[in-house]
């Protein structure tokens, strides 16, 4: 499906953007490379409040330590399931700015960092993309933690969508039983407007 394709050559993008934000031996302007092309994936009006650009990672030796560790911490997400909506609702920024299609598909993925002992904040993500006047395009994200579905800080990124997905594409069973629930689940779980 071309739409998965689109989301595992975002995946990579996002998995060389991590790793290259961390390397120490990787300069700005060649990191500025990697940022702009895992932000082609957004659409342009969401890419302003996206994390993916390098802040003081290099700025004393403590820092630089941290950032070998986020280095080395850094694992590429896999894409486990697709749900496909032909119902849903954009929030009233998104709206006001973004042209989407009929379709929003909803991509879930497994976190991109592995922790030690209880450091893991979120099990898993999803991201919103569709058809818009930028092409097919990332329009949203939003959380899983404590068994709830968060918005992101951002109301730009609110989206909801319909009642009950068209379509769910399972691709690969998730290793953490949380996210298992979540993939064979065939419930929707609604998703909480936050403010964290």
């Amino acid at each position: 499906m071309e739409m998965i394709n689109f989301f595992n050559e975002f995946l990579y993008a996002e998995y060389s953007n991590n790793r290259a934000r961390y390397d120490i031996e990787i300069s700005d302007d060649a990191f500025l490379e990697y940022e702009i092309k895992v932000k082609s994936f957004f659409h342009s009006y969401v890419q302003s409040i996206l994390g993916y650009n390098r802040v003081n990672e290099f700025e004393d030796q403590e820092s630089i330590n941290i950032s070998k560790i986020k280095l080395d911490r850094q694992r590429r997400r896999i894409l486990y399931m697709v749900r496909v909506y032909n119902q849903y609702e954009l929030g009233a920024n998104l709206r006001s700015k973004v042209k989407t299609g009929t379709e929003l598909y909803r991509f879930f993925v497994s976190n991109d960092t592995t922790y030690e002992g209880n450091e893991q904040t979120y099990i898993s993500n999803s991201y919103f993309a569709a058809e818009t006047d930028e092409g097919f395009k990332i329009i949203g994200v939003a959380y899983y933690y404590d068994e709830t579905w968060w918005h992101s800080r951002s109301e730009i990124y609110h989206i909801h969508p319909g009642a009950k997905a068209t379509e769910i594409i399972r691709l690969e069973e998730p290793i953490d039983e949380d996210s298992k629930k979540i993939y064979y689940s065939e419930e929707e779980m609604p998703i909480i407007d936050s403010s964290r």
